[in-house]
């Protein structure tokens, strides 16, 4: 994607935030955005056939409604607008902005916890105060992977940020500062 479409995807994915903040219908845009983001990832042909230049907007508007029929009609809208001024490939970008600028505004932050073994309980509990202080927020919605590749300790991820406390980094660490 070139870079002036990922500048004109994100200002639909504003323009369907301001437009669902306006009308106060933020949550049911979010949970209409989330819905064909999960469609999207469950049948993988969706996507292609949405992106295909050679197949009429017609045709994907067909499609779109048979799945989007329980959306709200701004949601709706929204894709009618992206079909028809053929902005299908950028739509993955367009719903992520909007998701972007909903956590934002409802103070909700995404981290990703890599672990060598499942955190408990009251280590997520203690995990997620920790990070709602340290990045000021409301809620973090924590995403937790196993790796054993980092033999013991947390590495957290929040945005473009990058907490590593992991015993590899901190071995690696170490033997850099030995062999100066």
């Amino acid at each position: 994607m070139s870079q002036n479409s990922y500048q004109v995807a994100k200002r639909y994915g504003k323009a369907l935030f301001e437009l669902a903040e306006e009308e106060q219908a933020l949550d049911a845009v979010f949970h209409d955005v989330q819905d064909l983001r999960e469609q999207l990832k469950k049948i993988p042909e969706l996507e292609s056939f949405l992106n295909q230049a050679s197949v009429e907007w017609s045709a994907k508007k067909i499609v779109l409604d048979e799945l989007t029929e329980d959306y709200l009609t701004i949601s709706k809208r929204a894709l009618a607008v992206i079909g028809e001024n053929h902005r299908m490939p950028e739509l993955i970008v367009i719903l992520e902005e909007f998701e972007k600028r909903f956590n934002a505004a409802k103070g909700i932050v995404q981290a990703q916890v890599t672990t060598v073994i499942p955190l408990t309980e009251t280590q997520r509990d203690q995990l997620v105060q920790k990070l709602k202080t340290q990045f000021h927020c409301k809620v973090i919605q924590l995403k937790e992977k196993i790796d054993p590749t980092i033999l013991g300790g947390v590495v957290v991820e929040v945005g473009h940020q990058r907490l590593d406390g992991s015993l590899r980094t901190q071995l690696n660490n170490l033997k850099k500062e030995l062999s100066r």
